[in-house]
């Protein structure tokens, strides 16, 4: 066809693309969507490596295929090759460059307001006003009603005890939701309704409240909702006593707060992360944390640091397999390649610590989970604890539980049981009032031997069926799993006689044990 064509007359002369580039094109689309299906690479790669690689290939050169279309077509119906080279240059480079960028530009975005001062700071605070832990229920004393709230009150988790125990500070607070004794205001106005008259309207109004955590020197310590952190069980139990109330004024001298940048509002009124960030990996929800100081009755923001862990977009942009299943023979799937964006670390221990000198630090386990460090030392207070008169039905606080199941606990692990140990277990069984399970896992031969005089109080303590004792119970009926029935049959026996203890475990196991035989 002559060069020397218009290119209107160029464009109705030819067909948009000649029939061997639209077949490439139909193949390479048609070898991109089987790609995308789940196990088809393994499989090609499985049955013929040459099938598998490429279908590893057709989406990255799809991807450039059709950024370089727009310089062929130009080339095709303009008749200038050199215009169609400069386009496909343009929007080739721009195909390999700009996913990178643009994720980058997106991500750093999250991090702009960021302020950070590394010098300490001369304002010494004396409170401090903590975020609502969300997932901190395991700081939370399950025996108090108000833990079983809907929305219960905030515990004092591990920042709230460091800043009170180790940094000295007068007292914490947390905004509470707790909807128990909330107050309100109500406001009459005069509106007009859907038929044109006025109406009078009442609107209500809720009041914000705080928990207030402080300590308090006490000749004994009341339970609390927020169970006490390992570490500090040893002051609990000599006297240093968590005290939480409730107050209706904002008193700190330091907001410590969480955002999350990416939230954004939805129809309903809440909030939910947008995850819209293009050719960016988001390996957990980026979260902001401020610090602002109260000056002259005026919050001002001293720190702010956003938490930010994500991958970006390859140079140059290209997709890649990654493992998304499988066992022995693993299940690829493509993915964008991506390498590590510069991670920011927000952690609001280290920033409490440098900016204000305090000693916090992030704590290895919740209060749940850890045990309380005990030695012989320990004996006389834990012997104390136990021979103390608790009332009927009256539990020991959860600290002084938590001090005495980590002794015995230690002594078990041990497996060297002396009298005085076989003794304070006795003890343990026969207080009622502790209630605290006993760790049972990988319990020593040894330990078992010397526990056998103890099968009596074992069986005793099993049939209390008080409110409280599932913790106790369990622990014993795991204990007694280790013991042949020719031990145990002699108390089982009479235990199980009686109706009402039909259901407990070790009854209906020696039931299943005798109609086995």
């Amino acid at each position: 066809m002559s060069d020397l064509m218009s290119p209107s007359d160029r464009f109705n002369a030819l067909p948009l693309m000649p029939r061997p580039v639209g077949i490439y094109f139909c193949v390479l689309a048609g070898l991109t969507f089987i790609a995308f299906m789940p196990g088809m690479i393994t499989l090609g790669l499985l049955l013929f490596i040459l099938p598998g690689q490429t279908l590893i290939a057709a989406p990255t050169l799809l991807y450039y295929s059709l950024a370089a279309l727009p310089g062929y077509l130009l080339a095709r119906f303009l008749g200038s090759n050199l215009l169609g080279v400069t386009v496909a240059g343009i929007t080739l480079s721009a195909a390999a460059l700009l996913p990178h960028y643009l994720s980058q530009h997106q991500l750093e975005r999250l991090l702009a307001s960021d302020i950070s001062d590394p010098v300490p700071s001369s304002f010494q605070p004396r409170s401090f006003e903590l975020p609502y832990p969300e997932r901190d229920n395991y700081w939370m004393n399950w025996r108090q009603p108000e833990s079983h709230d809907p929305t219960p009150p905030p515990p004092c988790a591990d920042l709230c005890q460091q800043l009170l125990f180790k940094g000295h500070v007068d007292h914490v607070i947390i905004r509470d939701h707790n909807s128990r004794n909330a107050r309100m205001t109500n406001t009459e106005t005069n509106e007009r309704g859907p038929d044109g008259s006025m109406r009078r309207m009442i609107h209500v109004t809720w009041l914000p409240r705080w928990r207030r955590f402080h300590l308090e020197h006490r000749e004994s310590c009341p339970d609390t909702l927020s169970l006490i952190a390992a570490e500090f069980v040893h002051e609990v139990v000599g006297g240093r006593c968590l005290i939480e109330d409730t107050i209706d004024q904002r008193e700190a001298d330091v907001l410590v707060s969480l955002s999350k940048p990416l939230d954004v509002r939805g129809a309903d009124g809440q909030f939910r992360p947008d995850p819209n960030i293009a050719f960016a990996n988001l390996e957990s929800d980026p979260t902001t944390i401020t610090i602002a100081e109260q000056h002259d009755s005026k919050v001002v923001p001293a720190e702010i640091r956003t938490a930010l862990h994500a991958t970006y977009a390859n140079v140059p942009f290209y997709f890649r397999t990654r493992r998304c299943g499988g066992g022995e023979i693993p299940n690829l799937c493509l993915t964008a390649a991506a390498e590590p964006f510069a991670n920011s670390r927000a952690d609001p221990f280290e920033m409490i610590n440098r900016r204000y000198g305090l000693p916090v630090v992030p704590g290895s386990k919740p209060a749940r989970l850890s045990a309380v460090p005990t030695s012989e030392d320990d004996r006389a207070t834990v012997n104390a604890i136990l021979r103390r008169d608790y009332g009927a039905g009256g539990l020991i606080p959860t600290a002084q539980s938590k001090l005495v199941a980590s002794f015995v606990n230690a002594r078990l692990k041990n497996g060297q049981l002396n009298q005085d140990d076989i003794e304070l277990i006795r003890m343990a069984l026969k207080q009622h009032a502790f209630a605290a399970s006993i760790e049972t896992d990988k319990l020593p031969s040894e330990a078992c031997q010397a526990l056998k005089p103890l099968l009596p109080d074992m069986f005793e303590r099993i049939a209390d069926r008080a409110d409280g004792q599932q913790e106790m119970t369990q622990s014993l009926n795991v204990i007694l799993g280790h013991y042949p029935a020719e031990d145990t049959n002699p108390y089982s026996s009479t235990l199980c006689q009686e109706p009402k203890n039909a259901g407990l475990r070790v009854c209906y196991q020696r039931e299943f044990r005798t109609r086995k035989k």
